[in-house]
């Protein structure tokens, strides 16, 4: 019985927090643009290993938004797909989905701490789907493909080929201000 008290108020909470999301998001949509120059930076940024957690923290973002910190392969003309509601906007496929057991707010002054376990593998995206987030995937992302096939090809870390193009991968953090800030990081 407690297992089950524990399961529906964990579920209430999700709930909780999906509809801040998405009020916070019509309180905060329009408030990005008056934000100076936000950036990120982690404790750890190289020789990274799959579920290391690392440490992100942040400055001059919108205040006291919510937001999450997802994982994403940075190649250039990746394909994407659109993300609704309260996030409205699109990702890379080769992004982590965005799951509401990793919800963070920024503080009160626009600042950001939170912690990230990192992800290792070519199935790192797409940032929608089966895990617990609040949107579910398109049938086809920008290049009508499926995204789940496309993800495969944005790995983190990168291909060799992508390696010797210059792409990394990055921990972005975005939130219902409309901000997407990131920092590169390497295995």
């Amino acid at each position: 019985m407690g297992i089950l008290r524990n399961h529906r108020q964990q579920n209430v909470m999700y709930r909780l927090a999906a509809v801040t999301l998405v009020a916070g998001g019509l309180v905060i949509s329009g408030a990005a643009a008056a934000f100076g120059a936000a950036t990120i930076s982690v404790s750890v940024a190289s020789g990274l290993s799959q579920g290391q957690i690392v440490a992100l923290t942040g400055s001059g973002l919108a205040k006291s938004a919510p937001g999450y910190v997802v994982e994403c392969n940075d190649a250039p003309q990746e394909p994407t797909v659109f993300i609704g509601s309260p996030f409205n906007q699109a990702m890379s496929v080769g992004c982590s989905a965005p799951s509401l057991k990793h919800l963070v707010f920024t503080m009160a002054d626009g600042s950001l701490s939170a912690t990230f376990a990192v992800l290792e593998g070519r199935k790192l995206g797409p940032p929608c789907g089966i895990h617990p987030v609040v949107a579910g995937c398109p049938h086809i992302d920008s290049v009508g493909k499926r995204p789940r096939a496309d993800a495969q090809n944005y790995p983190c870390p990168p291909t060799p080929a992508q390696l010797a193009a210059g792409v990394t991968c990055s921990l972005v953090f975005f939130d219902t201000a409309q901000e997407r800030v990131s920092t590169p990081i390497a295995f």
